[in-house]
């Protein structure tokens, strides 16, 4: 904070909830000087399955009444729905969180791994103040279709993992760099078949880097910058109101609609997370990053959960 941080960025899942607490504490009383923003949702099973029944009032309502006790406040500026739920379509759970705006629990209303349809029906009901999801010189999904949705409809987009988890910052280049325990090792672009092609890209992007005296690290969170300035990097770490309560007050202002970005139940802890086709990423199946090379057709209503991930055109 004192370097100028302005926003923190958690979840209800990162290390069972242990992130949320961790982040309370080191606040305190300088709460108000931090945008604050958590996540709901992203529960899976032992199968690496989404739980159903996340995106549903009682839950959410319990999930928000937990992050809140952790994060030792009374509101978060940013309220994310970690992965869309597939038992609950997603008005109703976008009307719910309008519902906690109105009450002062939570400032602005935001969406992980959607697609662009997905995110228009959403926006329909309560404007959407962000949607995150993952962007990178490796990893280009977004730009098929979630980048121009949020572009029609104004939403500001965080981009998470802006360094390709660890490709581009150069500290992964064989499995062995990853430790036993690091849930990357699941995650397909890690795998022996996918690694050597994926490190090979993260090495065109260090060669360029070395020609202009900068890090691969440095060179892709500015190309990641000068995309849009709407467009926020994400960096992660290592594996009508209510009178009694006032509203949410926040030094971040969302996009207007004119311009051009825990749990009640217990969580999985972070190094246990599956990173399987089952649970919803920008990962595609095959593994293999790249640039997309063609749009895919827009997601109809069954099929709204990020289309993006299956067609970001890697070999």
């Amino acid at each position: 904070m004192d370097a100028g941080t302005t926003l923190v960025d958690t979840a209800d899942i990162y290390g069972a909830g242990h992130s949320e607490e961790l982040i309370g504490r080191v606040l305190g009383p300088r709460r108000s000087e931090i945008t604050l923003a958590t996540k709901f949702g992203g529960d899976v099973d032992e199968r690496g399955r989404l739980v159903p029944g996340m995106g549903r009032a009682d839950y959410i309502r319990g999930a928000l009444t937990a992050s809140l006790r952790r994060l030792g406040t009374d509101h978060v500026d940013l309220y994310y729905l970690h992965r869309l739920d597939p038992s609950t379509p997603v008005e109703d759970t976008v009307g719910v969180l309008a519902e906690l705006v109105r009450e002062g629990l939570i400032g602005h209303i935001g969406l992980s791994e959607v697609s662009g349809a997905t995110l228009r029906r959403a926006h329909a009901v309560h404007p959407v103040a962000a949607v995150q999801t993952e962007y990178s010189l490796l990893s280009r999904a977004p730009e098929a279709d979630v980048l121009p949705a949020c572009r029609e409809l104004g939403v500001g987009f965080v981009a998470y993992s802006p360094l390709g988890r660890g490709l581009l910052g150069g500290t992964v280049r064989t499995a062995e760099d990853l430790g036993p325990r690091d849930w990357r090792r699941g995650n397909p672009r890690f795998q022996a078949d996918n690694l050597p092609h994926n490190v090979s890209l993260a090495e065109a992007v260090a060669t360029l880097a070395d020609a202009s005296g900068i890090s691969a690290a440095q060179l892709a969170l500015a190309w990641l910058l000068h995309r849009k300035p709407s467009r926020s990097p994400a960096p992660a770490g290592p594996p009508t109101p209510a009178p009694t309560r006032r509203r949410p007050t926040s030094p971040w202002t969302p996009p207007s609609s004119h311009a051009s970005r825990s749990s009640s139940r217990p969580a999985r802890s972070r190094d246990r997370r599956p990173t399987r086709p089952t649970w919803p990423t920008s990962t595609p199946a095959d593994g293999r990053l790249g640039r997309p090379k063609a749009a895919p057709r827009r997601p109809g209503r069954r099929q709204c959960r990020t289309r993006a991930r299956t067609s970001s055109g890697l070999r």
